[in-house]
């Protein structure tokens, strides 16, 4: 049932658990409610006639596409694209001599309309997407039986069983009636080469298409089948066809992390275009990232634009940031390494749709390998400051490991959109070696900024009971007759936190004396 709901958008994006500011005009926006028995976007999908593609697109928030709720809330695309009319009844015939030039490489999330910034171009005379011939009228009852037993045979191995109904006439390239799959997918599904072989010998198509548009060759890269992602190439298969999520047989073995998949795939000529992009802008080598495994990223290198963002705008180095992997990281450093100068630094230091760089997310998800990688690199600016105003000082400050950034030149002084500076964030956190490092850096911190509510990290100490702190910002001159918009010291609040924590009596005694002797 459809029904609208009234949003408030903010001018920024905000990633979950970020604030954002500022607001725009209230704007409705149409959503359909998940209904019983529906668990996945596919089914909403068919429900309403629409493309799962521009479902996807139009929800960038919904993280599990196969786990969805009943009485969620699903928004629709502002132009509902409506699904092809007979697509699951009908048996597309494949044409190879009649496919589209034109790579997509630029695609749309949600509301954004973010367009990729490509620094390399990709071939246009490769082709991405299938063709098809008018299709046939859907066979007759008795004739999808037969299909469905050819199947069957071909789907538990039976040789004889397929060349005996083949013999008979039924259709080597019709598709089953429930997932619409050819014999051969069928074979390759089960792992039954002999029986994918006889059928691709005997003029089985390799083009054809099941519901969700996968065609054979998705089937064996999922499966990790080198031999057969071969033997498919040789027979026709086209190694750019993009299924209902706009993935490509490579983007499925770079998933896997299957190396041996990947230059079945890429190899030779006519191989997969490595730059291709799913509906949400990821591409091959960021899948590869994602699995975590260096021999694919490294098998996809090669021919990969590093350059090229998802929708969310984050480049491959900035996955790998996130993931945590500090070999494939490696990797791509050495290769952005050997490119020019304006292409290497607007890789290392390229800000994504929340503003943030590879090395804050590295820092902010405790990938220390991976941000020590980073913080090394001369390539990469350190003091960029994301949608919240944010720095990697920030970030390092929050979890107690400013000293690397701090050597590199972070500035503790610098504010995000509430005033907190890198000192206050390692001071509100009880990190004091942090707050050591800061105050005694190469641009010593002024101790005695005051955030949007006037607090000082010499206040955020005391009141949290971080002795350590405390020590180290009185040393350093902190002023300590300066009250926060409630009119209070740092003394002030040592005093309430030894009141409301007896159990650490002893340290806010020693912070007392501290603040009240200088």
């Amino acid at each position: 049932m459809l029904q609208r709901i009234s949003m408030i958008q903010n001018t920024r994006l905000t990633e979950a658990g970020r604030t954002g500011y500022g607001l725009l005009n209230q704007q409705e926006i149409p959503v359909a409610t998940v209904q019983s028995g529906e668990t996945t976007l596919k089914e909403v999908a068919n429900r309403l006639n629409l493309e799962v593609a521009s479902l996807i697109k139009a929800n960038p928030q919904i993280q599990d596409l196969n786990n969805l709720q009943t009485g969620q809330d699903v928004r629709l695309p502002e132009t509902p694209a409506p699904a092809h009319s007979g697509a699951s009844d009908q048996q597309p015939q494949s044409n190879p001599a009649a496919l589209p030039s034109g790579d997509p490489m630029s695609t749309t999330f949600g509301k954004m309309s973010v367009q990729p910034n490509a620094f390399f171009s990709v071939d246009p005379k490769r082709p991405s997407v299938q063709t098809t011939a008018p299709a046939p009228a859907r066979p007759s009852a008795a004739a999808q039986a037969d299909i469905d037993a050819l199947g069957q045979a071909a789907a538990s191995g039976d040789l004889k069983k397929v060349q005996d109904l083949i013999q008979s006439g039924v259709d080597i390239n019709g598709r089953d009636s429930t997932n619409k799959q050819t014999p051969l997918m069928q074979a390759l599904a089960s792992g039954k080469k002999d029986v994918a072989k006889f059928l691709l010998d005997h003029n089985a198509d390799p083009t054809i298409v099941d519901i969700n548009k996968q065609a054979p060759l998705h089937v064996a890269a999922s499966a990790g089948d080198s031999d057969m992602i071969q033997t498919l190439r040789q027979h026709g298969a086209h190694p750019n066809m993009k299924d209902d999520f706009g993935h490509t047989p490579l983007m499925l073995a770079a998933e896997k992390g299957d190396a041996k998949a990947i230059d079945a795939l890429t190899s030779g000529r006519g191989g997969a275009d490595v730059n291709l992009k799913d509906v949400v802008g990821n591409t091959a080598l960021m899948n590869a990232i994602r699995s975590g495994k260096p021999e694919a990223v490294k098998a996809l290198l090669g021919k990969s634009n590093l350059a090229l963002k998802d929708d969310l705008q984050r480049n491959a180095l900035a996955i790998a940031a996130r993931e945590g992997n500090a070999e494939c990281t490696k990797a791509l450093i050495d290769k952005i390494a050997g490119l020019d100068p304006k292409t290497r630094g607007a890789i290392f230091n390229n800000q994504d749709a929340f503003g943030r760089t590879a090395l804050m997310d590295a820092i902010q998800k405790g990938n220390d390998d991976v941000a020590q990688q980073l913080t090394k690199n001369t390539n990469v600016l350190v003091n960029i400051q994301d949608n919240d105003g944010k720095t990697a000082l920030h970030e390092a400050a929050e979890r107690g490991v400013a000293k690397a950034l701090v050597s590199r030149g972070a500035d503790p002084n610098r504010p995000d959109l509430h005033g907190v500076t890198p000192l206050m964030a390692a001071a509100q956190n009880g990190h004091g070696g942090s707050v050591e490092a800061m105050l005694q850096g190469k641009q010593p911190a002024n101790p005695d900024l005051q955030n949007a509510d006037r607090r000082t990290a010499l206040m955020y100490a005391a009141a949290h009971g971080d002795v350590r702190s405390v020590r180290a910002l009185v040393h350093a001159g902190a002023n300590l007759d300066l009250t926060d918009k409630d009119g209070k010291t740092a003394y002030d609040l040592a005093r309430a936190g030894s009141i409301n924590s007896p159990s650490m009596q002893k340290a806010y005694q020693e912070i007392l004396d501290l603040v009240n002797t200088h």
